[in-house]
């Protein structure tokens, strides 16, 4: 894709379109051949790695980054050369050669559904539908036949938080949130689009970006139990859903109710009490360093997310492991923020063995 080429510009910046203030060495340079050469030699080894014959290309926001366009050489002399009339002509240009490059290689392309505009081949590419609130992008692959994928960032991103409670990722407050309910219940015709007979809507799909995720634990965390969810809402009839199933069904696999539930809030009290020790003894131990670096603040904030969770927890032992699991979220990212800004600055935590197992791998 164009605008997903940062580390590439630092090894190849020879291949660089420039890019903007905001977003430097954001994009490719469609006015070069050499970088549809470089480029199609990778898909080759994509296509040999991957036995699908579908390839997603990506091509979105590339507008964050493409105002160096303006004035490359490169880009300018291809504009005169093609007879384009602005910068998007440049981007579909460049995403059909590199559309051109799979076909000859066998494979189908998949994008996002900035290609609704496009001159590619329904017949050979596959629309990732993702902006929710631009229904006209879907509308116009529907009208032009293209295979569509659903995947709509509301309620289909799974880096967005699962609800008001977790406070580390996307801010739920500018962006919503993602809960599983929200998941299950999405249906195509939430989209305000004329659905033709027999359109091509090949299923939908989840998404989770990584760059915020830095644990397998964290990851099970974001897809749990919104991947169960997303599965049961692909395979039921919107007449056969029934959100009540589905959450006595996720309660049972939690076992929340259950005996080793109990016991595993009892274990997560004491781990929680043995961690609250160990970080106050650390925190007095670097006092003086952290209040001269103005971290006194996060420490405190810290804590407090500590003590409001063993607060709960001793108030209600039976509290529902979900909701347990989302106040630790909290205070783990609290503490991870401040390891982070005094690791930074050398000056180091000594964490107990058991301290850096619930923190490090929860």
């Amino acid at each position: 894709t164009v605008s997903t080429v940062l580390p590439v510009q630092s090894a190849y910046p020879e291949f660089s379109g420039g890019g903007s203030p905001k977003y430097p060495g954001y994009t490719f340079n469609p006015g070069k051949d050499s970088v549809y050469t470089y480029l199609t030699d990778i898909l080759k080894e994509v296509d040999a790695l991957f036995p699908s014959q579908v390839i997603h290309l990506g091509g979105d926001e590339v507008h964050y980054g493409n105002q160096d366009w303006n004035t490359n050489k490169d880009i300018q002399d291809l504009m005169k050369h093609e007879k384009m009339k602005n910068l998007k002509d440049v981007e579909n240009y460049f995403f059909q050669r590199m559309a051109d490059s799979l076909l000859l290689i066998h494979n189908k392309v998949a994008a996002w559904d900035e290609v609704a505009d496009s001159q590619l081949s329904p017949e050979h590419t596959i629309v990732f539908f993702w902006r929710q609130n631009r229904p006209e992008q879907l509308q116009k692959s529907l009208d032009r036949k293209f295979n569509i994928v659903l995947c709509p960032r509301l309620p289909m991103y799974l880096d967005y938080a699962q609800d008001t409670l977790q406070v580390h990722g996307v801010d739920w407050r500018k962006f919503s949130y993602n809960s599983y309910q929200k998941v299950y219940s999405f249906s195509p015709q939430d989209i305000p689009v004329k659905y033709p007979k027999n359109c091509n809507i090949l299923g939908i799909q989840a998404n989770l970006w990584t760059e915020r995720i830095e644990t397998e634990d964290r990851l099970d965390y974001m897809l749990f139990p919104r991947m169960a969810a997303l599965a049961e809402n692909a395979w039921t009839k919107e007449k056969n859903k029934n959100i009540n199933i589905l959450q006595n069904e996720i309660a049972a696999l939690e076992g929340t109710s259950s005996a080793a539930g109990k016991a595993r809030l009892e274990e997560l009290k004491a781990q929680l009490k043995d961690a609250q020790d160990d970080y106050d003894e650390t925190v007095r131990d670097h006092e003086d360093e952290l209040r001269s670096e103005g971290y006194d603040k996060v420490s405190e904030d810290a804590s407090n997310v500590l003590d409001k969770t063993l607060t709960a927890l001793d108030s209600n032992s039976k509290m529902q492991t979900d909701v347990v699991n989302k106040m630790l979220d909290g205070m783990v990212e609290s503490y991870d923020e401040a390891y982070a800004k005094i690791r930074d600055q050398d000056f180091f935590f000594h964490f107990s063995p058991q301290k850096e197992e619930l923190f490090r791998n929860m």
